[in-house]
């Protein structure tokens, strides 16, 4: 399983982070659950989309 470093705050009823790598990269949602959800998910459209860019067409 892979670790995923993030930072995070909770902001009146709103809960924003971000990953440790993608500071421009923010996300929030309403519990610290979903957050983290958010968060994983993120950094997996990441990891895909650099994966990708490293493959030239055929």
């Amino acid at each position: 399983m892979k670790v995923i470093n993030y930072y995070y705050l909770e902001d009146e009823q709103q809960w924003l982070g971000y990953l440790q790598d993608q500071p421009d990269y923010w996300e929030e949602a309403e519990s610290f659950d979903s957050l983290h959800s958010n968060l994983s998910r993120l950094d997996f459209d990441l990891t895909v989309l650099n994966a990708l860019k490293g493959k030239k067409a055929a």
